[in-house]
């Protein structure tokens, strides 16, 4: 009798359609997307040959190249379209604005505000009392923030109306910085708005369905933030409360950073987002209870239909807790894969894991082609992919243990190392960490965490339904073990080399990497086919290094990079005999969270390859200069932290001063005794000396001094105001000449006064500030003094980060948006 075709992992017939819809969808998003597209196309077309459908190679070659020219099509009209006149971010200029639209998002609540996605109707300008402007038709998305309180119930399908500020959003313009930008035109967001106020507008007709939908999400939404609050009702609550509040609602946004990093440098991220360890476990509790129900009913237990029966049931409670869970991209992504295997166990087909696989990501990516730009989307199917190619390997290393928890735990161990190896890449790429502790972490975080403190949490929520009351006995128990998993963690963090930072890979490396990956586990796998899988180790490897110290060009004597740290100072000095400084760090003030050293300066210090600094200096404590240190100081090695004198009493400055003890870093505060730093030839001369005085504020106290290299120099005057300047003219007017100065606070109107321009006479100067920032920085009457000079003005609001290079003598500007 005929037998139908065998999936084998070469023939999988759903790989090569799922590789051809990625590969299109990589060449639309690609700047050179002409070359790319004719390569990817024969990488697709050679994929369409493997032996899915026997006599259908040409049917499914058609369907892989149909697959990439859509993929392709799709992003490339997602990422190049451009905005509409009756689009928001046609409206997003910075001006008061009367909002209306329907809120298409639960909320995301962080500390003090909520976030949430509204898609637009109309708008009109916000012309003050007694004026009112017309309400004009707008489209299209924006997030807003309602800052100063927390949303608990839910607005999800309700219009709003209200009013704030419009601002088109904005990358900052360093080399290697995320696309934030992009990010949000994926998610078709156009423009980004605060405001401190929400009204409901009356409920409108939308129809049955869309009623009904927007309905029952809303009661939904009610009950995650009635058991949200009940578990987090402060952000000071206990950080077991966090991690419960994540594994059953799914809001991680709270989460302390610390916990986080925490749980980053321990290798289990994973337990804090609704993830398929989750949904796998809830899956086998699901089914089990479903399963034995059905015992009650004796023929489809002997039929066999009780199995089906229970696997399909199963999928309903675990739909309700993907949408309890607020829908996440990780949430879905399990969920799909559930269904795909319940539809295996249904149908009774025999079909490898990798087409589950393959189809989930065609299910997840033909409706939504910017998935696959998702960290969680790339890391879970990395780590799904080499779980699967590694899953031979442990029935055979089961049969080495004889008793039933040894084979259990084996598993587990199998499972964290398959999947850690599959996802450091990854991980190394975009947080530059590499745990080295997750094995035995995982060993335990897993079973306490995702197999008993999950199932406990789940039950509680569903006796908080009926009684808060009695839900909050069992949510001792549930905090004790997420207690006692927290303690594993930081016990094994704690040691020396439990974590480094191993450099961000280009994507180029990464795909060395990988290849040298799955070459060790194929030879691993198939031992008497090392000699094949040794080649293609060797080969990446060799490929690898070279990318990693080819020398490329040579560095300058001196670089000088300001970055665009938006409101705000940041710059990095390096020269090439190795001597790296960063001058201030950057930061945002009041309610914003936002850490500028974490997301904006750090990254950009990993890229260049930098783990280590002489010196950083602070040129005044004032949060945007001081803020971004912090990160900055926990996460690199540095020697000596230059300061001022002065200290102000805010947290950040004294968390600074705290990790210089815990860290041995040298504190030094120039002053007449100090008046210099030398490194080589590179030389910072101080002028503190006679010019600072004690009635001043801390921006006319700040460390101003001059960079000397060979015949080059350049004038770094902090946040300077007119008296320090006037001060500085008269004490040591033979130390103030420079080529170049960096401007005295950001471009304001009480610096860069006549007097001082005439005694320094730089030929450039460089501004660091913020696009449209409120104070108005640079003022006009600054640029008209150096224009009247013939200075060369250098911003980093319009042309991004300014790199200065010099080899001593004469001096190149360049910037990263190349104006």
């Amino acid at each position: 009798m005929a037998t139908g075709p065998k999936f084998q992992l070469v023939g999988v017939p759903l790989a090569p359609l799922a590789l051809a819809l990625t590969a299109g969808i990589m060449a639309g998003s690609t700047p050179d997307g002409v070359s790319r597209f004719f390569i990817c196309m024969a990488g697709a077309g050679s994929l369409a040959l493997c032996r899915g459908f026997p006599g259908r190679v040409l049917f499914q070659s058609g369907m892989a190249a149909a697959l990439f020219i859509y993929g392709w099509a799709m992003i490339f009209r997602i990422d190049g379209a451009s905005y509409s006149d009756h689009h928001i971010a046609s409206h997003a200029r910075g001006t008061s604005q009367v909002i209306t639209g329907r809120v298409v998002s639960f909320g995301r609540h962080y500390a003090g505000k909520t976030r949430f996605k509204i898609a637009c109707e109309t708008l009109k300008p916000a012309l003050g009392k007694g004026k009112a402007g017309s309400f004009v038709a707008v489209e299209g998305a924006v997030f807003l923030t309602l800052k100063g309180q927390v949303a608990r119930e839910s607005w999800f399908g309700r219009r709003v109306e209200f009013k704030g500020r419009l601002k088109q959003p904005r990358n900052f313009g360093n080399p290697g910085a995320f696309d934030y930008v992009r990010y949000l035109r994926r998610q078709g967001v156009g423009a980004t708005v605060w405001t401190s106020g929400v009204e409901l507008l009356p409920e409108d007709e939308p129809g049955i369905l869309t009623s009904l939908f927007y309905g029952v999400g809303r009661y939904i939404e009610n009950w995650r933030n009635r058991f949200y609050f009940f578990l987090v009702p402060a952000p000071q609550t206990p950080e077991t409360a966090h991690i419960i509040a994540a594994l059953v609602t799914g809001k991680k946004h709270s989460i302390p950073p610390s916990l986080r990093d925490d749980f980053s440098r321990g290798g289990a991220s994973h337990l804090l987002a609704i993830s398929g360890l989750h949904m796998g476990i809830l899956a086998l509790v699901f089914y089990q209870l479903v399963f034995r129900a059905f015992r009650w009913a004796r023929r489809p237990l002997i039929t066999g239909a009780a199995r089906k029966w229970a696997g399909a049931l199963t999928l309903i409670p675990l739909a309700a807790f993907v949408i309890f869970s607020g829908s996440s991209p990780s949430s879905i992504r399990a969920f799909i894969m559930t269904c795909a295997v319940m539809a295996a166990l249904l149908s009774e087909t025999e079909t490898h894991p990798m087409n589950l696989l393959a189809l989930a990501a065609l299910v997840i990516l033909t409706p939504d082609v910017t998935a696959l730009f998702s960290i969680s989307f790339q890391l879970s199917f990395a780590a799904l992919v080499f779980l699967l190619l590694g899953a031979d390997l442990l029935p055979a290393m089961s049969r080495e243990s004889r008793s039933r928890s040894g084979r259990f735990f084996l598993g587990i161990a199998m499972a964290t190392l398959l999947a850690g190896t599959g996802t450091a890449p990854l991980v190394s790429h975009y947080f530059n960490l590499l745990s080295l502790v997750q094995l035995p972490v995982n060993l335990v975080l897993v079973p306490l965490v995702g197999m008993l403190c999950l199932p406990l949490a789940f039950a509680i929520f569903l006796v908080f339904m009926v009684s808060p009351d009695w839900a909050v006995c069992g949510l001792g128990i549930c905090e004790w073990l997420a207690g006692v998993g927290l303690s594993w963690l930081r016990f094994w963090i704690e040691l020396p080399l439990a974590w480094c930072r191993p450099g961000m890979p280009t994507v180029g490396a990464m795909v060395l990497i990988y290849g040298m990956l799955l070459a060790l586990l194929w030879g691993v796998k198939f031992r008497d086919r090392w000699k094949p899988a040794g080649a293609v180790f060797f080969v990446c490897g060799v490929m690898w290094l070279g990318v990693k110290w080819w020398p490329g060009q040579a560095p300058a004597p001196l670089e000088v990079v300001v970055l665009d740290v938006g409101q705000g100072n940041s710059a990095l000095i390096r020269t090439s005999c190795g001597r790296r400084i960063l001058v201030d760090g950057g930061g945002f003030g009041g309610a914003s969270g936002f850490d500028v050293g974490r997301y904006v300066v750090a990254p950009y210090l990993w890229r260049q390859g930098i783990s280590s600094l002489d010196a950083v200096i602070l040129s005044h404590p004032e949060s945007d200069h001081m803020k971004g240190l912090v990160f900055i100081l926990e996460n690199f090695k540095v020697d000596a932290f230059v300061r001022g004198a002065e200290r102000q009493g805010h947290p950040a400055m004294d968390r600074l001063l705290e990790l210089c003890g815990e860290k041995q870093i040298r504190l030094i505060s120039p002053d007449c005794e100090v008046p210099e730093l030398t490194m080589g030839p590179l030389a910072l001369e101080f002028l503190q000396c006679g010019t600072v005085q004690p009635g001043f504020d801390y921006n006319n106290n700040s460390l101003v001094f001059r960079l000397v290299f060979k015949e080059f120099s350049m004038l770094w005057p902090g946040d300077i105001l007119r008296k320090r300047e006037y001060l500085l003219v008269q004490e040591m007017p033979e130390r103030l000449n420079a080529l170049v100065m960096l401007a005295p606070h950001h471009g304001s109107n009480s610096s860069s006064n006549d007097f001082l321009l005439d005694q320094i006479l730089p030929q450039s100067v460089i501004i660091s500030c913020g696009w449209s920032n409120r104070y108005g920085f640079p003022h006009p009457n600054v640029l008209s003094r150096y224009r009247a000079r013939n200075i060369r003005v250098f911003r980093t609001d319009l042309h991004g980060a300014v790199t200065l290079r010099t080899q001593g003598t004469e001096f190149n500007i360049l910037t990263h948006k190349g104006e």
